[in-house]
């Protein structure tokens, strides 16, 4: 009997699977390119690693020119909370007596001083104009004058002190500074006070005036100006003589510390933000120009620990931790990646990554055995 042939089965087709998604040739050229991305940002960040603490700019303390330079401290603060400093000379110190002139582009007798003027005749006008609180002590009387600022909350928003010098003190025993408060109106009071001559007179002489006003008063009455937000005032201080202790031989033009932040002596001065930029109008301004330091948080400002006033500059110190940027780069050190390729290990550690993903890129992009897409 014949055997019957079998028919032969249909072969099944075999499934066709798909290339694993890492071992396609687009996937590993997503990988490898942000791996690279990220090599070279990291590698960027060692070499340029943004300063964070104030002392490692080399840019503090800072000096700034008089005429040229000008310093805001952005939300500045003392130690009662709102932002206030003095200058004051005790009569018991041994420091020479320093004559003090203050001048106020646009200020107005506080009402407290109006009365006591009316009460020795005086009829001093209440409005804002130019004024001036002038010695004309005589040169080697003694005559100290005190002065405080103190400020209050003006409804602005943004609050900054900027401290600068439009010009040079008048000789090496004169100092200036001339100061613009925003976000604060301020009181400043001055007074000063010193010996008596033998007819019953003060020694301490003062030209008051305001506006198109003038009067000459003696010392011993405390005469407060208010000044609004946004506008300028200056003091000026001038030794008798070169040959005292405090600004004594070989000290010149030096910077000295003739403010106190705080009140009472208090030293605490403290500001979110410092700017030293050009003394120009904003309108001059660009904003990449000049050096700007941020605290890294508003609850840890920096600390200025002095503001010293020289004949020619003035001289800021601070502290802190934040980012600092020049002419609109971040002030950045160099010396991390450095550290690494001195380091034999570290080093050749860092050159068998970089051969690793320069090869894996290689052959990514031109060459290398892949499954194709599927």
């Amino acid at each position: 009997m014949p055997q019957t042939k079998k028919s032969k089965q249909p072969e099944k087709d075999t499934p066709h699977l798909p290339t694993p998604f890492l071992h396609r040739q687009s996937s590993q050229r997503v990988l490898v390119t942000l791996a690279l991305t990220a090599a070279i940002g990291i590698q960027y960040r060692l070499v340029n690693m943004p300063v964070a603490d104030l002392k490692e700019t080399k840019k503090f303390p800072a000096h700034l020119q008089s005429g040229r330079d000008a310093v805001s401290f952005v939300d500045p603060q003392t130690t009662d909370g709102n932002f206030a400093f003095e200058f004051d000379q005790p009569g018991e110190s041994r420091d020479a007596n320093m004559i003090v002139d203050a001048y106020f582009d646009r200020a107005a007798l506080s009402s407290q001083t109006l009365q006591s003027l009316a009460a020795i005749g005086l009829q001093a006008p209440s409005d804002f104009a130019a004024s001036t609180y002038v010695n004309e002590s005589p040169r080697h009387s003694d005559c100290r004058t005190k002065f405080t600022v103190a400020t209050t909350k003006s409804g602005v928003a943004d609050s900054a002190v900027q401290f600068f010098q439009s010009e040079r003190a008048q000789s090496e025993r004169s100092r200036l500074v001339e100061v613009m408060i925003t976000g604060y109106d301020a009181t400043v009071n001055l007074v000063s006070s010193g010996a008596f001559v033998p007819s019953g007179a003060a020694q301490c002489r003062i030209n008051l005036s305001v506006g198109d006003w003038t009067q000459r008063t003696q010392g011993f009455l405390t005469i407060q100006f208010l000044v609004r937000a946004g506008s300028s005032f200056r003091f000026r201080w001038e030794a008798p003589d070169l040959i005292v202790k405090g600004w004594g031989v070989g000290r010149g033009g030096d910077p000295l510390k003739l403010l106190f932040f705080g009140s009472h002596h208090l030293d605490n001065f403290s500001a979110r933000e410092i700017k030293i930029l050009p003394l120009a109008s904003r309108a001059e301004l660009s904003a990449n120009q000049g050096l700007v330091a941020r605290s890294s948080r508003a609850d840890d400002p920096f600390t200025i620990s002095s503001l010293k006033i020289g004949k020619d500059e003035l001289v800021v110190s601070a502290d802190g931790t934040g980012r600092a940027t020049e002419n609109g780069q971040v002030i950045s050190r160099t010396d991390v990646l450095a550290a690494i390729t001195q380091n034999p290990l570290l080093a050749l550690l860092l050159t068998a990554v970089n051969a690793a993903l320069i090869g894996w890129a290689r052959r990514s992009f031109f060459g290398g055995r892949y499954h194709n897409d599927s």
